[in-house]
C-alpha cells in the first residue's frame, strides 16, 4: 500500500519544512504506523526537475529524513523505517508546466508487511 502526500506538506516547492497542518496530519499517521508494528515503511521523496541536480538530491533526501524524524517521535520504531530522497528520477507528470511540475514534486510512504 502507498500513501502519496502532496508537495503542500513543505513550506515551499524548495523548502524541506514542514506547515504547521502538515505536521499535526503526519503525527495522526505516525500514531497509527505505530500501533500497527507489522509494517515496514518506506519513505520516497521527490521533486520536479528544475534547479541544479544535487540540490534537488539533497532537497528530497532532507525531506524523506524530516518526514522520517516526524513519524519516529510520534512513537514508529526507527528501525522499520528507510527514507531516501529520489531527486527529479520517476516524474509521473511532464515538468512542462507549473501544475505537472507540482505534481512531481511528492512524498511517498510505502508499507510492506515484515517478513516480506
Amino acid at each position: 500500500m502507498t500513501l502519496v502526500l502532496a508537495e503542500t506538506l513543505c513550506a515551499n516547492p524548495r523548502s524541506s519544512n514542514l506547515v504547521a497542518a502538515s505536521a499535526a496530519k503526519l503525527d495522526q499517521i505516525g500514531a497509527l504506523l505505530a500501533n500497527n508494528p507489522d509494517y515496514q515503511i518506506s519513505i520516497e521523496a521527490f521533486t520536479d526537475n528544475v534547479g541544479n541536480e544535487n540540490t534537488l538530491q539533497q532537497l528530497t533526501q532532507d525531506r524523506a529524513r524530516v518526514l522520517s524524524e516526524r513519524l519516529a517521535a510520534a512513537g514508529v520504531d526507527v528501525t522499520r523505517i528507510q527514507a531516501t530522497g529520489m531527486g527529479a528520477a520517476n516524474p509521473i507528470s511532464p515538468n512542462t508546466t507549473v501544475a505537472s511540475r507540482a505534481k512531481n514534486r511528492r512524498t511517498e510512504i510505502t508499507l510492506t508487511p515484515s517478513g516480506q
